[in-house]
């Protein structure tokens, strides 16, 4: 499966704000896919069964997921700070599985923590010399670029290139309190963009966690924290973890309905968080209400309904695999009397206003179909959802 949205296939010619902007929302496109990918292979972990080295991988792997986070934020204030309008939810911006991410190309799924899967995480995180092999390829997600180090090498002299003719007016102060802040998440290693030196320093942190090292320069130190030497030191660690599906489907018709209803729900808590930290970048009022949102989302709703999807059979058969967090696109619609909206904001305000009573409605259904099973998390997470700031008072 080709992504769902256009991205460029090599370097431009001459860099301008607008090639700038579309390699942008490639790199935030690129943050956003791997994200899913380590959150479902640490859902899948059986806890209860890790030795020392296991939990070590878990923890690893966790780390590495937290630093996910950190470069999509990162990427987003870049793109925010320039003009540009960082999407994160929607059919063209919400990631779908499998997917190919790059030339080579490497194919991303939802896979629990095996040897294979660990694998295709060194394989996506692996980095090669700048202007290695960029020829043009496929359509896929960053067709002329070999590794993403390769993509970000770029990015970094289009910025630079960019800079060079708009000076100091390529970042537009009036973003900067609609930026993620270090007192917000990540503390020192979160950057608000103003100048051309705290763009660099977010790009190159980016690239030094494992978007852009060497590997000549990783393979030298063996303790070395990026992503690609973590995973190279984790393929052959044996991680328990529960029989799931792959690449799950909510709309599978072989699963039954009870964990479809789970699934549907699962989708809408991860698509409003997805729209609550796009939000972050476009409205500055109720700031410190999308910061809980997303905070609470991603700590104390998100969690609970996967790890109790991985416990569940998807069928009757006793040969039934577990379900798994589907991380699909859900979508909140637009009512019928709002269709006739003409303006991108107009259609971003009637989405944010029944967001979240179709993601409580979801919960609610879900909750209504295991009441009977004592160990659901599900009742408590209805009642946390029900609190969550209502992205539709961002238009009031």
């Amino acid at each position: 499966m080709k992504p769902n949205h256009p991205s460029p296939t090599k370097p431009p010619q001459e860099w301008s704000l607008a090639s700038l902007h579309e390699h942008l929302a490639t790199a935030l496109s690129i943050e956003l896919h791997t994200i899913p990918l380590y959150l479902f292979a640490m859902y899948c972990i059986k806890v209860e069964q890790l030795n020392d080295v296991g939990d070590r991988a878990r923890k690893d792997l966790a780390g590495v997921l937290e630093e996910e986070m950190l470069h999509l934020a990162l990427v987003g204030n870049i793109l925010c700070a320039t003009g540009g309008k960082p999407k994160l939810y929607g059919p063209n911006h919400t990631p779908i599985y499998p997917r190919e991410i790059f030339y080579t190309p490497t194919k991303l799924h939802l896979w629990p923590p095996t040897t294979n899967a660990i694998k295709k995480f060194v394989e996506l995180e692996k980095s090669s010399k700048p202007g290695r092999g960029n020829n043009r390829g496929p359509a896929n997600i960053m067709s002329a670029y070999n590794t993403i180090g390769d993509f970000y090498h770029y990015l970094k002299e289009g910025i630079k290139k960019v800079h060079e003719k708009r000076k100091e007016a390529l970042f537009d102060p009036s973003t900067f309190d609609i930026q993620f802040a270090k007192e917000e998440f990540f503390d020192d290693d979160m950057t608000q963009i103003e100048s051309l030196d705290s763009a660099m320093k977010a790009i190159n942190l980016i690239v030094e966690q494992g978007e852009g090292s060497e590997v000549a320069e990783q393979t030298s130190d063996a303790e070395s924290k990026s992503h690609w030497a973590i995973f190279k030191r984790l393929q052959d660690v044996k991680i328990p973890h529960y029989d799931v599906v792959e690449d799950p489907e909510t709309k599978d018709p072989n699963f039954i309905d009870n964990i479809k209803k789970v699934m549907r729900a699962f989708d809408a808590v991860y698509c409003y968080l997805l729209l609550s930290i796009e939000k972050t970048w476009t409205r500055n009022n109720h700031r410190s209400d999308l910061m809980d949102n997303i905070k609470t989302l991603m700590k104390k709703i998100l969690p609970p309904i996967a790890k109790f999807l991985v416990t569940q059979k998807v069928d009757a058969t006793e040969q039934s695999k577990h379900a798994a967090p589907p991380f699909n696109y859900y979508d909140f619609g637009i009512p019928e009397a709002e269709k006739a909206e003409e303006t991108e904001e107009g259609r971003e305000a009637s989405v944010a206003r029944v967001a979240k009573g179709l993601m409580i409605q979801e919960l609610q259904g879900a909750t209504d179909a295991y009441k009977a099973n004592d160990k659901s998390p599900l009742p408590k997470v209805l009642d946390i959802t029900k609190e969550l700031f209502d992205l539709k008072d961002l238009y009031e």
